[in-house]
């Protein structure tokens, strides 16, 4: 409207970037003064500091998002040249989505000690694509950051379903104190690495794959494996009723006939792996046992003259490939099973996984969902509750 206004008229986040854009543009003036670019000024009378430190204070505070972007990327052109240094302090995702984890300092205060320490991001060396795997999925999911706990997961599926279910036992497992980060089963050793050095609590819910190739022994010896090398003791990890298990057993532990020895995959996984915050799906994912808990609530989704026409063993090709012992491994506690694979293959493989359980949730109520929930998952739930409880 053409009136002068005083700065206390300003919001408090207007304030905040009139005052950074105040700082920016006397800098840039100081730069092109030094580099004798613009008339005008006396250099020579002129105290410019040899190094100017930018810091801002959790600019998140007064400023949304589309403003942290801007600001991030103004402070990054500031500090091109080697003349000035920028320090951000933040607790939004939305900073550090935008900031590469080698330049991140991580603050974190023991709850027991009250000793705050100061790390860095440690990245996998010798490594390099699992180095820009781990990078990848922290820039894409900075939530981890900020965490008291941290679940890895294999897919999308994981992060619509498991907030739901702790909803339903009334457990508070809230997305923003639980991140849940989904990997696809990759480079995890790593990401335990990592969270172990950050000091933040985590646990891990693969796939099984029963049936598929390299699935149920061949998943549990990479995830013994992966604990092996992370520092798991062999010990524990490895223990049988008759002593430890011998590293040429291990190795050949992907040829073990899944389809025999039920009782024996059962219990390395919920026996050897649990105890290292290791879960598994079973027998084939997430989806699947969802599926085979909640039949109905699936079934109404499927449009009128929908769904699958296919036959169970046609539909268990499709499922899980013809390269593993497929519906052979599905046979004692898992023999109810097949019939669901028709069903799994209409709406897991050719629609969305994530917003089929969305609008199967919905048909799903609190009761019904406490009372057939997959038991894997209720412990999940129950181990991360109990570790924010500790915390």
């Amino acid at each position: 409207d053409g009136q002068e206004r005083g700065i206390e008229a300003l919001s408090d986040g207007q304030q905040s970037l009139f005052y950074f854009a105040l700082a920016a543009a006397v800098f840039d003036l100081e730069r092109e003064v030094v580099a004798g670019s613009i008339e005008g000024f006396r250099s020579d009378a002129l105290r410019i500091p040899a190094l100017t430190i930018f810091a801002l204070e959790e600019p998140e505070n007064h400023l949304s998002p589309y403003f942290l972007a801007r600001i991030i990327r103004q402070v990054r052109s500031l500090t091109t040249d080697g003349s000035a240094q920028a320090i951000v302090t933040s607790h939004s995702p939305a900073v550090l989505s935008r900031v590469n984890p080698t330049e991140v300092r991580y603050c974190r205060c023991d709850p027991k000690t009250r000793v705050s320490t100061v790390k860095r991001i440690k990245l996998p060396v010798n490594d390099v694509e699992a180095s820009k795997f781990v990078r990848g999925a922290m820039l894409a999911y900075p939530e981890l950051y900020f965490a008291r706990f941290v679940l890895l997961v294999e897919g999308d599926s994981e992060r619509i379903v498991l907030p739901r279910l702790a909803e339903a036992l009334n457990l508070l497992i809230d997305p923003a104190f639980v991140a849940i980060v989904p990997l696809g089963g990759r480079h995890v050793q790593h990401f335990w690495r990592l969270l172990k050095h950050l000091g933040i609590p985590h646990a891990t819910l693969l796939d099984l794959d029963l049936g598929r190739d390299g699935g149920g022994f061949g998943r549990v010896k990479t995830a013994i494996e992966k604990l092996i090398e992370f520092g798991a003791p062999k010990a524990e990890v490895l223990r049988i009723t008759t002593g430890i298990l011998s590293d040429a057993d291990l190795a050949n532990m992907h040829n073990w006939p899944d389809s025999v020895d039920h009782s024996g995959l059962l219990s390395w996984i919920n026996n050897n792996l649990k105890a290292h915050g290791v879960y598994f799906s079973s027998p084939l994912d997430l989806d699947l046992a969802m599926l085979e808990a909640f039949p109905a609530a699936y079934a109404a989704i499927v449009p009128e003259r929908g769904g699958s026409r296919m036959a169970a063993d046609k539909a268990a090709e499709v499922v899980l490939g013809t390269a593993g012992p497929g519906l052979k491994a599905y046979t004692g506690p898992f023999v109810g099973y097949p019939p669901q694979f028709p069903s799994y293959r209409y709406h897991f493989l050719t629609n969305s996984k994530p917003a089929t359980h969305l609008a199967a949730l919905t048909h799903i109520t609190k009761a019904q969902l406490v009372a057939h929930m997959p038991v894997v998952l209720a412990s999940v739930l129950k181990h991360i509750s109990a570790s924010l409880r500790r915390d």
